[in-house]
């Protein structure tokens, strides 16, 4: 399969599945893969989507048209009326299982479609070059991005849209742990914090520092309701002929979808534990068996918290990326996945 090299850019692969066919088309339609662009005697021409099969190779619109992701019925969001969905809105669905009629987008339509994917493609590149952190040229890019969201009732867009696996490409709270540093902005990748701060002051030892090298959330996966927050953290001991510690904070939560624009978050538990057991377990237990009693024979333990409230609201949403600003002032953002990387 192929994959997404950064926002809006996407690999090829060979494969060469028709969708639809050519036939009853106006005569000096040009044929793109199924899709069609077209113009109506003295009108603007305007691009046409024809009914596609579900199993589909990725292709590629040429010329002025856009990149497209690859549909599979395995995959959430995988039909063209998904496609329209996700990419530009729901007003633009067609009932293609009713009448297969086209959906039509305009050349403006079109040129939307293609500033946002130069828009995520630019913010991608700013958070590489700055390892997550949100200066003012991923602001204005957010910003931007916000203006042109084609999803911004969550409610309409449907819900395999909002739910999924996702990788953080910029997630940060405020606040490390450490003295002085209550109101520091931070990443949640490459950055130092405290145990404490990044489970809820649930284990010890609290103030352990610990380097935060990637965040997972995962959105009703296993249940309806369920949204969990995954933080790979690695920790440097006293072997210093070693790899360091490798573990994991799994913060579980449920959901819910209170208006248009926000999604509300009520954690439940945290739990603690080593990302390798087969290769850290002895180490591991020498950290933290003696302060974290609870701890079972495969170096994990879970402890309830008592329900902490919070919400995320929507600034962007498409097939690819999330972006959301947190009840603290945080700013998320996110990219889809196909297959989880960390189990829970």
């Amino acid at each position: 399969m192929a994959q997404c090299n950064s926002f809006g850019k996407f690999s090829s692969e060979a494969g060469s599945r028709r969708f639809g066919s050519a036939r009853g088309m106006p005569s000096g339609s040009r044929i793109y893969g199924g899709l069609s662009a077209r113009s109506n005697s003295g009108a603007s021409p305007i691009l046409t989507v024809h009914k596609m099969e579900r199993s589909c190779s990725r292709h590629i619109f040429r010329n002025n048209c856009v990149s497209l992701q690859e549909f599979t019925s395995s995959k959430k969001m995988r039909s063209s009326v998904g496609f329209i969905s996700a990419t530009h809105g729901r007003e633009h669905i067609v009932s293609l299982a009713e009448d297969r009629r086209a959906s039509s987008l305009t050349l403006e339509e079109m040129d939307i479609i293609r500033q946002r994917g130069r828009l995520k493609e630019k913010l991608c590149s700013a958070l590489k070059s700055t390892r997550g952190s949100l200066d003012d040229e991923g602001t204005a890019l957010i910003s931007s991005l916000r203006q042109l969201n084609p999803n911004p009732d969550i409610t309409r867009c449907g819900r395999d849209l909002y739910i999924g696996l996702f990788k953080g490409v910029k997630a940060s709270f405020k606040g490390t742990g450490k003295k002085g540093e209550a109101q520091k902005e931070v990443g949640a990748s490459g950055t130092v914090v405290t145990l404490g701060r990044a489970s809820f002051n649930s284990f010890k030892p609290q103030g352990l520092e610990i380097r935060l090298n990637q965040t997972y959330n995962h959105v009703g996966q296993g249940s309806d309701d369920a949204y969990v927050i995954i933080l790979v953290f690695s920790v440097h001991d006293n072997c210093t002929l070693l790899p360091p510690l490798e573990g994991l904070l799994i913060n579980k939560a449920k959901f819910s979808i209170s208006n248009p624009g926000r999604m509300d978050v009520v954690f439940l538990s945290s739990t603690l534990a080593p990302r390798f057991p087969e290769r850290d377990l002895d180490r591991w237990f020498k950290l933290f068996k003696t302060e974290n009693s609870n701890m079972d024979e495969e170096g994990s333990v879970t402890l309830s918290l008592p329900p902490a409230k919070g919400w995320l609201d929507y600034l962007y949403l498409d097939e690819e990326i999330r972006i959301t600003k947190g009840n603290r002032g945080g700013i998320f953002v996110v990219r889809r996945m196909d297959e989880p990387v960390v189990s829970v």
